[in-house]
């Protein structure tokens, strides 16, 4: 594992695991740029008071290593948010993923991921994958992937005495996507994803994810990006809501 990535990662991933959250992936793969290695950081506040007093931080990083066929890159972003003096929201992910044949319409892919979500009582998720990513499209503006993997889950919940709900589970998931990315001028690009991730067993046991981006570049390494996102659990625990949705909007720089 120590060839994939420079031995500065595992620095990123030490900062980030501490404030992590699930992000899309796909949206974060960078276009090749001719370097070896890159690195991209996001940061984005929210602050309200009156009636309500709310502050909400978001913190990311990736890393990209990339070699003549293998494309290798990190993910880590989270969440914290606090009301009123208490902490509503905390979740996060770090996702270490590995791309051969980079350059061919058709990649194979290995994958993992850690993640939690504490307003879901998700205290822990890990994820292990293998499959295959798609070039449906590819233009000058306009291209569209299509991916397709199995992946085994184990997630641990934290719930309360009066649930029926497992605590543990370990299942087979087919994960599959489709995305999509724009470039509407230089300066501004739209990219959207949607996952479907139903369990091999019992396809009823489903999750959605649909998110949509606009990037303005600002500058050479400044991105300003907004973010639409909606997350569906089918199964999702007695006392969660099993849709979720956020806008969100924060800086990133590029390195």
């Amino acid at each position: 594992m120590n060839k994939l990535l420079p031995p500065f990662a595992f620095s990123i991933l030490a900062l980030a695991s501490s404030a992590l959250s699930q992000v899309n992936v796909e949206r974060l793969r960078r276009a090749d740029s001719g370097k070896a290695i890159s690195a991209t950081l996001e940061i984005d506040l929210s602050l309200r008071t009156g009636n309500v007093e709310i502050f909400e931080s978001g913190l990311g990083c990736r890393l990209d290593h990339i070699k003549a066929r293998t494309a290798t890159f990190f993910v880590g972003k989270g969440d914290l948010g606090w009301q009123g003096g208490e902490r509503y929201s905390n979740k996060g992910l770090a996702h270490l993923r590995q791309t051969f044949r980079r350059q061919s319409r058709l990649q194979p892919e290995l994958f993992l991921q850690w993640d939690y979500d504490k307003s879901r009582d998700l205290s822990f998720r890990g994820r292990v994958g293998v499959g295959v990513r798609i070039a449906a499209l590819q233009r000058i503006a306009t291209n569209l992937w299509w991916g397709s993997a199995y992946m085994f889950e184990h997630e641990r919940l934290e719930l309360g005495e009066q649930t029926h709900h497992a605590e543990g589970s370990s299942v087979h998931r087919w994960s599959n996507y489709i995305s999509g990315k724009n470039r509407i001028d230089e300066r501004i690009v739209a990219t959207w994803t949607a996952y479907a991730q139903p369990r091999f067993d019992k396809p009823g046991d489903l999750r959605l994810l649909g998110e949509a981006d606009m990037e303005i570049h600002l500058g050479k390494s400044v991105v300003f990006i907004t973010t639409v996102d909606m997350r569906y659990d089918r199964k999702s625990p007695v006392d969660t809501k099993s849709l979720d949705t956020s806008l969100k909007t924060g800086l990133a720089l590029q390195l």
